[in-house]
């Protein structure tokens, strides 16, 4: 990721904190991509790092087994 990329999270992040609204990062493919996201103080996501497309009926399934990457709830919030 580049500066401008980064600029652009932060600035986005910051508007959300500063209107207190909850943000959804999407597309989330890869654990680095959640650490940085909870790093800048995103700490909603989807994307297949959290789970690929299901039915239903095996929501119910997976909410029990699933678990975050242990690196995820290290995360710090960087200003």
């Amino acid at each position: 990721m580049n500066g401008d990329d980064r600029a652009i999270l932060k600035g986005i992040i910051g508007l959300s904190h500063a209107f207190d609204k909850k943000l959804v990062a999407e597309g989330v493919e890869t654990m680095e991509h959640g650490k940085l996201l909870i790093r800048l103080g995103c700490y909603h996501a989807q994307g297949y790092a959290i789970a690929r497309p299901m039915k239903p009926e095996k929501m119910a399934a997976w909410k029990k087994q699933w678990r975050p990457y242990p690196e995820w709830s290290a995360g710090e919030y960087v200003k």
